[in-house]
């Protein structure tokens, strides 16, 4: 008899594998943005649409991270109306 994988639990269960010799697991496959909504890590940050009213330099947006554990980011995305010159245009980054 050849090697055997054991479930590690006592139980007895071996690990399945292929004619092809390979291993048959058991897997998940999604973001890691995913996996962070499912265990309460996940947020959304959203702001109306932002009216810039002179050329001055603005921050649109300022995240800040105190905790020990990191942030992250599956997508980021913003609308800036930009109004100093007569017409509005819009400015969208994501």
């Amino acid at each position: 008899m050849g090697f055997q994988i054991q479930d590690g639990t006592g139980k007895g269960n071996i690990a399945g594998v292929t004619g092809n010799n390979r291993l048959l697991p058991s897997t998940v496959n999604e973001t890691i943005f995913a996996f962070a909504a499912e265990n309460g890590d996940a947020y959304f940050i959203g702001t109306p649409v932002i009216t810039l009213t002179n050329a001055a330099e603005s921050a649109l947006f300022y995240i800040k991270n105190n905790e020990d554990d990191s942030i992250i980011y599956e997508n980021f995305f913003t609308t800036a109306n930009a109004t100093t010159g007569g017409s509005p245009a819009i400015y969208t980054v994501n």
